[in-house]
């Protein structure tokens, strides 16, 4: 008996290489849609980005900046050269030059 009712859902579980191929596609595209997902920011986190970014401009420390573009998320360590409030947007120095990052695309601020 036990081994009749295992052998029903042993069968049950085989799917269509086609579904399989949807389920896998359906995974990966939700995968890049989480991973470029801009969290909302509460206020505390916006005044302690501040914070490190003014702090970084006045002290000449470096911080590391994290950002989406070009679909993906990217990493940044450098000096805050510039922040422009008109068009919402920071002016890094690092290494190979000066790099400028809209502010509705930081995903995150640290020391460092």
């Amino acid at each position: 008996m036990l081994s009749k009712l295992f052998n029903q859902f042993q069968c049950s579980t085989m799917m269509l290489p086609e579904h399989v191929e949807a389920i896998s596609e359906h995974h990966q595209e939700k995968k890049k849609t989480e991973a470029l997902y801009v969290p909302e920011v509460d206020q505390q986190q916006l005044e302690e980005w501040e914070w490190l970014l003014r702090n970084s401009f006045d002290s000449k420390s470096p911080i590391r900046v994290s950002y989406i573009a070009h679909d993906r998320r990217n990493t940044i360590t450098g000096i805050v050269e510039l922040i422009n409030t008109n068009k919402k947007a920071i002016t890094l120095k690092t290494k190979n030059g000066g790099k400028t990052i809209s502010s509705n695309t930081i995903i995150g601020v640290i020391e460092g």
